[in-house]
């Protein structure tokens, strides 16, 4: 049987029959009455048969029962573990804000223990500038039975904070006004990630928009980056400037090359943070152009000499 459920006449006549096939009539005989008539002892025989099948089918009834409170619990087993360590947070409020129920994610995610996270206002463990989102955001989920989202920043212990996506729904209940379910999830690496986009794409539109390019030299491996707006001012097309540094030693103009080169070791020696110079080079087509090209220096973490980079 299920919850709020009762069995069906046919399945009490289904039980019936199993027990009577359990109970042989003949292991019904009793002893005769001392007094009485024939009439009374099978009546008395009839009643004793009565209460044996109902007694059976109620030792029937008893085994299912037991065997679904096993089922039960093992279900509620699962559904714990499942609660507890999903990849994301999962918390109840009450009608009043206040924290019922939330899964041990949620509390690592904060840094806080359960015991002083439940009865708490939820609005208190969100950042302060985002405080008025979260109200706002809550009388929404308290008007409507939508789910809704929203993006906020929630206090860890120590101080620090973190980028999340709320996702939360109204839920009825029989024995209060209400309750909010809600999910937890940390937005903190995609909103570094999309920060990290914008950034390249800015630098991308500002490369676009110059007349020249980008000259990365690597001095720790010696490895040169050439963007593609450089290549196309170079007339290179097909992966010409692989070669790197030898490329563009070979094709500047030899005059030009005596007075390059030793500003440039100046600089690298001198470790001078920015450099300008203008000089002649040839493009892959022969031609001489005269280009300007500015240094600046780049200090690169973690190795055990300077590994300074040099955009051009």
């Amino acid at each position: 049987m299920t919850k709020n459920s009762y069995p069906t006449d046919e399945a009490i006549r289904n039980l019936r029959k199993t027990a009577e096939a359990l109970l042989p009539r003949a292991a019904m005989a009793t002893t005769p009455l001392p007094r009485g008539t024939a009439e009374q002892q099978a009546a008395f025989d009839d009643l004793a048969h009565e209460l044996r099948v109902h007694q059976i089918a109620l030792e029937m009834q008893n085994e299912e029962l037991r065997n679904t409170q096993l089922t039960l619990a093992e279900t509620r087993d699962r559904y714990l573990d499942l609660f507890e360590f999903a990849p994301v947070g999962y918390l109840t409020l009450n009608d009043q804000g206040l924290v019922q129920e939330i899964n041990l994610t949620a509390t690592q995610m904060l840094g806080i223990p359960r015991a002083r996270l439940l009865q708490r206002r939820m609005a208190a463990f969100v950042a302060p500038q985002d405080r008025d989102r979260w109200h706002r955001y809550y009388v929404r989920l308290k008007q409507g039975r939508d789910k809704l989202d929203c993006e906020l920043h929630l206090l860890q212990q120590g101080g620090g904070e973190f980028a999340v996506r709320l996702s939360g729904a109204r839920m009825a209940l029989f024995d209060a006004p209400f309750a909010i379910r809600m999910t937890i999830t940390d937005v903190s690496d995609a909103k570094q990630l999309a920060a990290l986009n914008e950034s390249n794409l800015r630098l991308r539109l500002a490369i676009e928009a110059m007349s020249g390019g980008l000259y990365d030299w690597d001095r720790l491996s010696n490895q040169v980056y050439w963007s593609s707006e450089l290549k196309h001012v170079c007339g290179a097309h097909n992966g010409e400037l692989s070669a790197g540094r030898a490329w563009w030693q070979e094709n500047v103009h030899p005059e030009d090359l005596q007075r390059v080169r030793p500003l440039v070791r100046q600089v690298i020696k001198q470790r001078l943070p920015r450099f300008s110079v203008e000089y002649r080079i040839r493009t892959i087509d022969g031609r001489w152009i005269h280009v300007a090209s500015r240094l600046d220096r780049v200090r690169c973490q973690g190795a055990d000499f300077p590994p300074d980079r040099y955009p051009d």
